[in-house]
């Protein structure tokens, strides 16, 4: 009974090992924020069933007072809310963090041939968690400086 438990136990930790070892293909593992990301990528793709990750690295980053300035005029970001946010930030009650992931993957190009890509998709949150639905972040995520909705008008301006 023993040996079996030990057998049973060495090879669970090995599906784990395998599984973490393939992180885009099991979710358990993943952040919101990088699924969010990848989600992202793939809308903008000609063939998002061709989409394979080959690397992700993540950096996460407190803010400070003049970045988040920055970021909130980038955003533009109403001045009564803007004044409401400095003033909770300078009292500590918003922990600004900006996520970041620097996705690097394969999709096909419109002749089906695998190309190599590198995507920067950034989140700014005044929680300090990346922990937001997906719905929440096709708002206000970026992939490569735009949201869903710039790159969406971009491509209907292009189309014309």
């Amino acid at each position: 009974m023993d040996r079996s438990l030990k057998l049973l136990r060495a090879a669970a930790g090995a599906v784990v090992i395998a599984c973490a070892m393939t992180v885009s293909s099991c979710s358990i593992f993943e952040s919101k924020f990088n699924s969010a990301c990848e989600d992202g990528i793939k809308k903008r793709l000609l063939a998002p069933s061709g989409y394979k990750r080959i690397a992700l690295q993540r950096r996460d980053e407190v803010l400070t007072r003049d970045e988040f300035v920055a970021h909130m005029a980038a955003t533009n970001t109403p001045e009564g809310a803007m004044k409401s946010d400095l003033e909770s930030f300078d009292k500590g009650r918003l922990p600004v963090t900006k996520f970041t992931a620097v996705i690097e993957y394969d999709a096909p190009n419109a002749y089906g041939t695998p190309i190599r890509f590198t995507s920067i998709c950034e989140y700014v949150s005044e929680t300090g968690k990346d922990d937001q639905e997906r719905d929440f972040y096709a708002l206000f995520l970026t992939i490569d400086g735009e949201t869903d909705n710039q790159w969406l008008i971009r491509r209907v301006t292009e189309a014309k």
